[in-house]
């Protein structure tokens, strides 16, 4: 299963999940709304719900209470994962235009250019285009990257070149275009080749491998050829840092000089990169939100459950007052049960958030670890709830004079 199959089974669940947990709710609110107060107080009149109601309703509202804030967590940290990873390559102050059959008149046009740092024409990575097609290594089919550069590629980018060298502008170009530069990926794969060796034998220069799209993605073998201007369809330009506003319109003017029908656009390609990861922010954003809404519902449920649990025992609380029993009594007395249920919560939402989180997260081919420190962190805002939402019924208990409670029974 996929991570958008496995992420539109958690909607309809949640969906689901959110409008049971809204009528459990509304189950105390609408016993609560019903009582007389003063009445229930002077009479000990009890609000009768079944007690393994109440117990359920506790565990339901927690479980997805601590899943849908442990999968909110899971998100964030891998996104925090996805912005600090090290791609490979340098995406600072890096831009890019449409410029097919222009991208060596542009490069020469902004050489001198003093807001421009380094410039490359290249064509076929980060989602625009290229080519490429299956290689045959020892029988079996895999698909390759086909890259068209000019000489300054591996500085624009700030790739590393681990093994031979680069195309050399000063070397035969007609033969320079036969040659081939490959990633790590591809000459490993090439090195894997014992029947045939032809394509190993026009390699110049490996390159660190480096992530050219989304991290949901593997790193594919790419080869790199010396293209002409007119195959190479993209400009590359890293603008002087400070300078940007005055790069971004050199570039554009020289290109408007150079086609003036044309009507291209300097964009930075981090922008470009984030928006391979759009779709998951947006289930981030809608994971966050029911996380929100299921603490609510969790708090405002467990809030009415408690004051019809205190109303029930109010004649029990007035006994233990009169036989002297201290407030941390009370409240421990009161809280006990609570948190029982809500470790039984923790119980029933531990499996169902590692299996939901790990599915997502190997969606991607690079990814942070899960640890129990997202589900404890989860966990302990439940029991944030619980204990301030028995502190506050606890304690309004302690101030009611247990000698008029009891005179009416």
């Amino acid at each position: 299963m996929s991570t958008q199959d496995h992420l539109f089974a958690l909607s309809a669940a949640m969906t689901m999940s959110l409008v049971i947990s809204i009528l459990a709710g509304s189950v105390p609110a609408r016993v609560m709304a019903g009582l007389n107060v003063v009445k229930s107080i002077k009479s000990h009149a009890t609000a009768r719900i079944s007690p393994g109601l109440v117990k359920a309703m506790v565990v339901f509202q927690f479980t997805l209470c601590i899943f849908f804030t442990g999968m909110g967590l899971t998100m964030k940290k891998q996104f925090d994962y996805i912005n600090e990873k090290d791609l490979g390559f340098d995406q600072e102050q890096l831009v890019y235009i449409s410029a097919w059959g222009l991208s060596d008149k542009l490069k020469v046009a902004l050489d001198q250019e003093p807001t421009i740092v380094q410039s490359s024409g290249l064509y076929g990575l980060f989602g625009f285009g290229g080519g490429g097609g299956p290689i045959t290594v020892n029988g079996q089919e895999h698909g390759v990257k086909s890259v068209q550069v000019d000489h300054g590629y591996l500085e624009t980018l700030g790739l590393e070149i681990i093994q031979g060298r680069n195309f050399d502008q000063d070397r035969n170009r007609e033969l320079e275009e036969k040659q081939l530069v490959v990633n790590e990926s591809m000459y490993k794969l090439l090195n894997a080749d014992t029947i045939n060796g032809k394509w190993l034998s026009r390699v110049i220069g490996v390159v660190k491998d480096f992530n050219y799209q989304s991290l949901a993605n593997d790193i594919g073998p790419i080869q790199f050829t010396l293209g002409s201007p007119n195959y190479i369809g993209m400009y590359y330009a890293r603008l002087q840092p400070g300078k940007t506003k005055e790069g971004l319109a050199a570039i554009n003017k020289a290109y408007d000089e150079l086609r003036p029908n044309g009507t291209a656009e300097a964009k930075f390609l981090d922008q470009h990169m984030a928006r391979q990861y759009e779709d998951f922010h947006r289930w981030g954003r809608v994971i966050n939100l029911a996380a929100i809404l299921t603490v609510i519902i969790a708090a405002t449920g467990l809030f009415g459950l408690t004051a019809i649990n205190v109303m029930n025992r109010m004649k029990e609380m007035g006994i233990r007052k009169v036989l002297g029993a201290e407030l941390s009594h009370l409240l421990i007395l009161l809280n006990k049960q609570t948190l029982w249920l809500v470790l039984a919560a923790m119980a029933v939402a531990f499996p169902l958030w590692y299996y939901f989180s790990n599915s997502w997260i190997e969606g991607f081919a690079y990814h942070t670890n899960l640890g129990l420190g997202l589900f404890l962190g989860a966990t302990l805002l439940s029991l944030v709830i619980v204990v301030l939402t028995m502190a506050f019924h606890g304690v309004k208990t302690s101030k009611i004079n247990p000698i008029q409670l009891l005179r009416d029974e």
